[in-house]
């Protein structure tokens, strides 16, 4: 309970607190009780489609800017642009059906094709998990991240992104509508 508290004063910057282990136990403790966004028991890696939205640390406008009701891109979101229609390219067996860049976030809509691994090595290494929604997310978000901070040294991501999975060709339509009709209601 002591250690709880401690972090709870730490997390929350109530009074002056030493940390000791078994409060930084506690902290850390509390710190991975942060509930995951990814559905429970859902496959990542399966044949689906997903409308996914990533935005800008403290919804920075990095990307661009409403003028007149219309969405004008910087450079920068130009490259996050580019960077979604080129997901393909490295991953295979995805397909972008929509996508919107507005200025401080990107949705876009990924279909995906489940690819058998062959790799039957055993080595037992780590390796990061390929063809999942979450490997898709990280190589986006890192492409974009080291070619904008070439214009923008300060730029950064959200450290999560959302995703909901999209089962019928009726939501994957409804969310293609609203991905559309995004930057008119951006103004409203």
């Amino acid at each position: 309970m002591q250690a709880q508290l401690c972090a709870c004063k730490v997390l929350h910057g109530i009074g002056k607190v030493d940390v000791d282990r078994d409060c930084l136990y506690g902290l850390l403790r509390l710190k991975a009780m942060k509930q995951s966004l990814r559905m429970k028991g859902w496959d990542y890696s399966r044949s689906s489609t997903y409308l996914i939205t990533i935005c800008t640390k403290n919804r920075q406008r990095f990307f661009g800017e409403m003028r007149n009701g219309q969405l004008v891109l910087s450079e920068m979101g130009r490259i996050a642009q580019e960077s979604i229609l080129s997901i393909p390219e490295y991953s295979p067996n995805t397909r972008i059906r929509g996508q919107v860049v507005m200025p401080d976030h990107v949705h876009f809509i990924i279909s995906f094709r489940r690819i058998v691994s062959t790799d039957d090595s055993g080595s037992g290494a780590f390796h990061p998990q390929k063809g999942t929604l979450g490997s898709v997310i990280r190589g986006y978000k890192s492409g974009v991240t080291s070619r904008i901070r070439k214009i923008k040294t300060s730029f950064e991501w959200q450290t999560r992104y959302h995703d909901q999975i999209l089962s019928t060709e009726n939501a994957i339509q409804e969310a293609y509508r609203y991905i559309k009709e995004n930057p008119m209601n951006a103004n409203s």
